[in-house]
């Protein structure tokens, strides 16, 4: 299991560090049940690496409470300020599986190994300051699936019985999902925490470099 991540900060003042970053948590393949290749061991559910794929569909897929799991991926995102007040931080994603047996019922009863391309997500987060320490998100993320992704969901589909047949699946093609939620910074505690205040900014974003 690991992750990198780089980052470049370019001239233009209203944007923000141009980050890539990459990572991987190996699959377990259960027709070696003696032995572990990983599977056990993956991101925790609290490192976010996006709002749909890692964050609700993998978990669901494997039926675990995590994020990278069985898979690798590649991502690259920035924050643009559009105004003093508008933010809006553009993502894409790449994702991959590892082993392609992960979700196979038994040595006995094995399910077809799946396509490895999980496919891409693309993904905009447009912030808005309310005022200090409040803020609103309104996030969209939509996922061009690959075969890796539409293999899982057959295979997860016909485990739970929804399916008599993996070849009866109909998975969307496209997966989205748009989610609001606002954000309460408790600037005090920060401060206390790590010197510095929230007021100005969330994340890296200080186009003055000014100590925040």
């Amino acid at each position: 299991m690991l992750a990198a991540r780089i980052g470049y900060d370019p001239s233009p003042y209203f944007i923000d560090y141009i980050m890539l970053e990459f990572g991987l948590s190996s699959g377990d393949d259960t027709l070696t049940p003696d032995k572990l290749e990983g599977g056990a061991i993956f991101f925790n559910n609290a490192y976010t690496v996006d709002n749909l794929l890692f964050k609700h569909m993998i978990p669901n897929i494997y039926a675990a409470e995590g994020s990278v799991i069985n898979s690798g991926y590649t991502r690259s995102w920035s924050t643009i300020k559009l105004s003093n007040s508008i933010y809006l931080t553009p993502q894409i994603l790449f994702a991959w599986v590892d082993q392609e047996n992960a979700l196979s019922l038994d040595v006995l009863t094995p399910l077809p190994n799946v396509n490895r391309y999980l496919g891409v997500e693309l993904e905009g987060t447009l912030t808005y300051k309310i005022m200090d320490h409040l803020w609103f998100d309104l996030i969209g993320s939509l996922i061009i699936a690959g075969d890796g992704l539409n293999d899982l969901l057959s295979q997860r589909a016909f485990i739970e019985g929804a399916i008599d047949n993996i070849n009866d699946a109909d998975p969307p093609d496209y997966p989205f999902a748009i989610q609001g939620r606002f954000v309460f910074t408790l600037d005090n505690t920060i401060k206390t925490w790590t010197g510095k205040s929230s007021l100005k900014q969330r994340a890296w974003f200080n186009p003055d470099n000014n100590p925040l």
